[in-house]
């Protein structure tokens, strides 16, 4: 027993022995990073040299790909618009080189190259998936370069992808050559569209109010009519920007108040020149144990930064009105009736800036959102010109001249996508003509709703095939031949005499219009999934699924929320400037496109923000 115990023994430190001579002697390159890892040697920030450190993190197991690595950061400088040369930045090439040892430098020319490779790219991908959409609606924005005095157009396309998510895309960044006459803006948009081969999808254009968009849609509108059948006949092909009305409402009220705005500027400012006046202030707040903590100064550039220092002012009305028993060199004394009309104000400026609330809220927001917002601004307006106050009356009717012109264009669409919103349907559209217009005028305009929505699902029922253009109205005669085939027989007898009885006319639409509301359990309107729900009864509502998502993904608005609010136009950075515009468009587009692929927000540059000045109140 004892003689098998040392053998075994034996035999295990022969093996031991054995594999310890299997095992792979560390290669000089590993050797020289376990000894480098000891110590870390930096290169003086004055260096001009070349960084040659090593890598504290090495995977022996991966290959280093260089060509790879070009890839991501162009992804990388596309999607953040980063300058080209910050690939030649010393600091960027340390850091790199910190991070892989094999990293090699990469020169600005190199890396613009990538860039539109991946432009290039990307723009195939997306090529091909526009071919499977059924309409695609556009907005054009106009940029203006200050250098060279150009104008550019953003033209963006909005549509529904085949999970019935609504999409957006920039589709260009396009030069406008002088004299930037509606003509020019129509052949180059025309131009984008053949480009990308969609000039046949195109449903609608969303354009502000200028006179050069006006003939520019309109002469696009004659364009495409020559490519394709509008729908509708191209009554609904060009919807006006809300943002825009928005923005020239607003300034019509502040126009008229211009001398309170300014006296409840400079207000503010007095109690911000020294910590006397503005202990002085903070005092009374606390004796009149007012809850409010903060005033702001306004960027009057941007109209809702305005109304933000109107609003916060007012929740120190009653201190301002006693400010001046202890600050004698206040001058700028505010009445009672003026904060009567800052208050009345403010409650009108909130439901404008609830409209640009809807594009926070939601990322890329239905147009029956837009709706019901631009429909709380008639009746604000209706209520207001209604006023026993002379003063208001009278703004009223300054702001519903400009507003009447955008109402008379939009108001159908706004209530087809009320209507296409199966929470509500035709109910609240009557509601709301009845409470604006008379009961005749009100009927007017339900049946001007009611055979427009009708007349746009008979042209879905053709596109698709659902019926012939001449059984357009009796829609239920190929399902009732469709029956009786299989019981000729009957015929003549009973059998098909009751089939004919049978009320077989009705359309989706009809059935969809009769059905009681949708009732939703969500807390917030904005919470509830429109396009899911139309996804839901896709089978159920083959045709009307369609025609609705086109319609709600039609954007009322061609701007997003911190544009929403700016008075003046877009301007181009002098970094944009200075590119070719090819390069420049690649940038725009290319950006766009990753942003949306990674999931990445664009992060607005401090300087088209609206600089406002908080003062902290203890």
């Amino acid at each position: 027993m004892k003689e098998n115990l040392c053998k075994r023994t034996a035999d295990e430190e022969e093996d031991k022995v054995a594999q310890s001579k299997k095992r792979k002697k560390p290669s000089h390159v590993q050797l020289e990073f376990r000894e480098r890892q000891r110590s870390l040697n930096f290169q003086p920030a004055e260096s001009n040299t070349d960084l040659s450190v090593t890598s504290p993190l090495i995977d022996f197991g991966v290959r280093y790909d260089q060509a790879k690595m070009r890839v991501i950061m162009a992804h990388w400088i596309l999607m953040h618009e980063h300058p080209f040369s910050i690939v030649e930045e010393q600091g960027f090439n340390y850091f790199m080189k910190m991070a892989n040892v094999n990293y090699e430098k990469i020169s600005h020319m190199v890396i613009m190259k990538e860039c539109m490779k991946v432009y290039e790219a990307e723009k195939k991908k997306l090529k091909t998936i526009l071919k499977d959409i059924n309409k695609i609606s556009l907005t054009i924005d106009l940029w203006k370069s200050p250098i060279e005095e150009k104008e550019y157009m953003v033209i963006t396309g909005h549509s529904i992808d085949s999970n019935w998510k609504l999409q957006k895309r920039v589709l260009g960044l396009v030069h406008i050559p002088p004299p930037h006459q509606g003509i020019d803006r129509a052949n180059a948009i025309h131009n984008c569209l053949k480009d990308w081969e969609i000039e046949d999808k195109v449903f609608t254009v969303s354009a502000d109010n200028g006179a050069h968009n006006d003939v520019c849609v309109s002469i696009l509108k004659e364009n495409l009519s020559r490519d394709g059948k509008l729908l509708y006949g191209g009554k609904l092909f060009h919807v006006h920007c809300c943002a825009h009305i928005l923005n020239l409402l607003a300034l019509d009220i502040l126009s008229e108040i211009k001398d309170i705005i300014d006296n409840v500027r400079e207000s503010v400012s007095f109690i911000n020149q020294s910590e006397v006046t503005l202990h002085t202030f903070s005092e009374t707040v606390q004796q009149l144990q007012l809850g409010a903590k903060k005033l702001v100064i306004d960027c009057p550039a941007h109209w809702k930064s305005t109304y933000v220092m109107l609003s916060c002012a007012l929740q120190f009305k009653d201190v301002f009105l006693t400010f001046q028993d202890r600050e004698p060199t206040y001058a700028c004394l505010i009445s009672v009736d003026e904060w009567k009309i800052v208050e009345k104000v403010c409650e009108i400026l909130e439901v404008f800036s609830d409209i640009g609330n809807v594009t926070s809220e939601i990322h890329f927001p239905t147009s029956n959102f837009f709706s019901v917002e631009m429909c709380r601004v008639k009746e604000v307006l209706h209520l207001l010109s209604c006023s026993e106050n002379d003063f208001f009356r009278t703004m009223a009717c300054k702001m519903k001249g400009t507003f009447e012109k955008y109402w008379e264009h939009s108001s159908l669409l706004i209530f087809i996508a009320l209507v296409l919103d199966p929470r509500v349907k035709f109910g609240l559209v009557e509601m709301f003509f009845q409470q604006i217009y008379t009961e005749v005028e009100a009927r007017m305009k339900i049946n001007l709703v009611r055979e427009t929505l009708f007349e746009i699902y008979n042209e879905y029922e053709v596109m698709y095939n659902v019926r012939s253009s001449n059984e357009a109205s009796n829609v239920g005669s190929s399902s009732v031949s469709t029956s009786c085939k299989y019981h000729s027989s009957l015929r003549s007898g009973w059998y098909f005499k009751y089939l004919k009885q049978v009320d077989s006319s009705k359309s989706e639409l009809d059935e969809y219009l009769e059905e009681g509301v949708h009732i939703c359990g969500k807390t917030s309107a904005y919470e509830f999934d429109i396009l899911e729900w139309w996804k839901s009864n896709k089978l159920k509502y083959r045709v009307l699924s369609k025609m609705a998502v086109d319609i709600l993904s039609i954007p009322l608005s061609t701007v997003f929320p911190d544009s929403t609010f700016s008075a003046g136009g877009r301007v181009i950075d002098s970094y944009l400037s200075s590119l070719a515009p090819n390069t420049m468009q690649a940038l725009i587009c290319g950006g766009d496109w990753l942003r949306i692929l990674y999931g990445v927000k664009k992060i607005q540059k401090p300087e088209e923000k609206p600089v406002e000045i908080v003062l902290s109140i203890t």
